[in-house]
């Protein structure tokens, strides 16, 4: 299922009852970086220290009966990957060959929406684990930052959006909002000014739910959250000029964004 969702492209042999043998013909990780030069250093450590064991560690905790057996890594130079699962258990064994699952739309959303927002609080909460808050926080800025970036340029092609006013601006992030989620309201939207009203952040709903997580929203709204917008807004039209003045974060009833354009 996640392979399929993702976009790589294998094929998979039943070799009887208790045996699956998987060949995995593209990888779009190691695809992307390979059309990267800047990353082809790191194609083979990713591979050796990532890739590999964390197979190996979902397979057991999946089921400790089930052996994996891996002898091809496209990482490595190999064409292919390989995997070969097998089970000892003879009641958890194929009672018929593996059909694959034709992945729908409704299949993809279900899988990158869920997991967008769970990537994003994993990644934060194990940089601060293995370094401190502070270096968390300050990395993950720059993700966003550089993230939203693309997210923009990628929504302004795919929605067709040709000039960059302060009415296109608000189109744009109108379709990011709404697929991530946010509940919002445009306030107003005159000529060269336009103000927006979010009245419930996702991300601060799942911080919400966390008790653990609750003393680092008022940082993470007002230290992250701002940021991260500008160099994005600035990318799209260096003009339009964003104050904000409250925050969910930081116990407003709405956070606002207010454009103008200078």
């Amino acid at each position: 299922f996640r392979w399929s969702v993702e976009g790589w492209e294998y094929k998979i042999t039943n070799k009887g009852v208790n045996e699956v043998f998987i060949e995995i013909i593209t990888c779009p990780y190691q695809a992307a970086m390979s059309r990267n030069p800047e990353r082809h250093d790191k194609i083979k450590p990713i591979c050796l220290d990532m890739c590999i064991p964390f197979y190996e560690t979902i397979t057991t905790d999946f089921n400790t009966n089930i052996t994996l057996r891996r002898d091809k890594f496209q990482g490595l130079g190999d064409k292919t990957c390989s995997f070969h699962f097998s089970i000892e258990d003879e009641e958890k064994s194929l009672k018929e060959p593996f059909n694959r699952r034709k992945i729908s739309i409704e299949d993809k959303l279900f899988y990158f929406e869920k997991n967008f927002f769970t990537l994003d609080g994993l990644w934060i909460i194990e940089t601060e684990n293995e370094l401190d808050w502070d270096t968390a926080l300050k990395v993950d800025i720059i993700v966003w930052q550089r993230l939203y970036q693309i997210i923009f340029r990628r929504v302004k092609k795919y929605i067709k959006i040709k000039e960059n006013s302060i009415k296109e601006l608000i189109e744009l992030l109108s379709f990011i909002w709404s697929c991530e989620g946010y509940e919002y309201k445009i306030v107003k939207q005159e000529g060269d000014e336009a103000i927006l009203h979010m009245t419930m952040c996702p991300y601060k709903a799942a911080m919400d739910r966390n008790p653990e997580r609750h003393d680092k929203i008022e940082a993470i709204c007002k230290d992250m959250c701002i940021p991260f917008y500008e160099p994005a807004i600035h990318d799209f039209n260096p003009r339009i000029k964003l104050e904000r003045n409250k925050f969910l974060g930081l116990g407003d009833d709405v956070c606002d964004y207010h454009f103008k354009l200078e």
